[in-house]
């Protein structure tokens, strides 16, 4: 209805934070569940954790992407 393609919240306060101070703000964002199938895919149950939640590869990409972010900034 809305048109928003998702949902988060606390990164965009913290969003907003920065916008205020003037700081630089990237987020790296990963999804747990999938909301547009016919029948929510419960996907893992409560309490369990996913493998995908804490794989070292996410945080390796998001490195990646702030020394690219990083490195960006410094030609501009």
């Amino acid at each position: 209805e809305e048109g928003c393609i998702s949902v988060e919240m606390e990164c965009a306060a913290l969003q907003a934070m920065c916008d205020f101070r003037g700081l630089n703000f990237y987020t790296f964002f990963t999804s747990g569940d999938l909301l547009d199938a016919p029948e929510w895919d419960e996907r893992c149950k409560a309490g369990e954790l996913k493998g995908t939640q804490h794989d070292a590869g996410h945080f390796d990409i998001a490195l990646e992407l702030a020394r690219y972010v990083s490195d960006q900034s410094s030609i501009f």
